[in-house]
């Protein structure tokens, strides 16, 4: 099994409040995969700040500051037609998602 601190998987999320208090096992099961060095409440933006290490993020050299991540929603319709958020996902943060 690969060491993913040595190879550097590092990632850093950030989880809105609402989801958290929404959605508590959608987001446990997101974050069962990661060994979460740092969570911090960020008071501006209503969201905890993660820092992890993960295998499902991609490997770092060193000195690079870890890659940052966005958490996508994923929604399917229900029976009665109605979108349910049925699961999470982190990626990669690009140029487009910072605006």
């Amino acid at each position: 099994m690969e060491d993913i601190r040595n190879a550097r998987r590092l990632g850093i999320f950030e989880v809105s409040q609402a989801l958290i208090v929404r959605h508590p096992d959608l987001v446990r099961d997101m974050l069962k995969n990661i060994l979460i060095t740092r969570a911090e409440l960020l008071f501006h933006s209503d969201a905890v700040e993660y820092i992890g290490y993960s295998g499902h993020f991609p490997a770092q050299e060193r000195g690079l500051p870890p890659k940052r991540y966005l958490v996508a929603e994923k929604f399917e319709n229900n029976v009665a037609g109605t979108s349910v958020l049925t699961g999470l996902r982190l990626e990669p943060e690009t140029a487009e998602s910072k605006t």
